[in-house]
């Protein structure tokens, strides 16, 4: 069997399925394309930005790449609610009882506009250092219910 790394996703666009990962932010990046990411359960979402996972990279130096990326554990969606989100800038916050995080347009499933109140569902994950919301999906408004 080959060697696994043990590394962190520093990033992971949706849009075209890819990403890189690393043991540190020191560390060369290794790139991933989605086919070869294994999640835990069919169901789960795509790269968590932040995740621990298991990497096997390839032999070649010069250009690393992820040949099989293993999610280390099964994640878990939360449910927030938006305290801000500014549509033009395209970036706000959520508000979880673990603390805030942060928001990006780009990281949203679906195409829709988050509303100040309003109760979505997530990944936790982490960049830079901060809390970001990943993989955020609509979950209707306070106090109508767990939509």
């Amino acid at each position: 069997m080959a060697d696994l790394q043990p590394m962190v996703v520093f990033m992971y666009t949706r849009s075209r399925e890819y990403g890189f990962c690393a043991a540190s932010s020191e560390d060369a990046q290794v790139y991933f394309h989605v086919d070869v990411f294994h999640r835990t359960m069919p169901q789960e979402p795509p790269p968590i930005v932040g995740e621990a996972v298991q990497v096997e990279v390839s032999s070649n130096p010069d250009r690393p790449k992820a040949i099989r990326v293993l999610r280390a554990a099964p994640p878990s969606r939360l449910v927030g609610e938006v305290k801000s989100f500014d549509p033009g800038k395209g970036w706000g916050f959520i508000q979880h009882e673990s603390g805030s995080y942060f928001l990006h347009r780009s990281e949203m499933e679906g195409i829709w506009v988050p509303v100040r109140g309003s109760r979505v569902s997530f990944y936790p994950g982490m960049k830079d250092g901060q809390p970001r919301a990943c993989h955020v999906g609509q979950q209707g408004t306070l106090g109508q219910g767990e939509g």
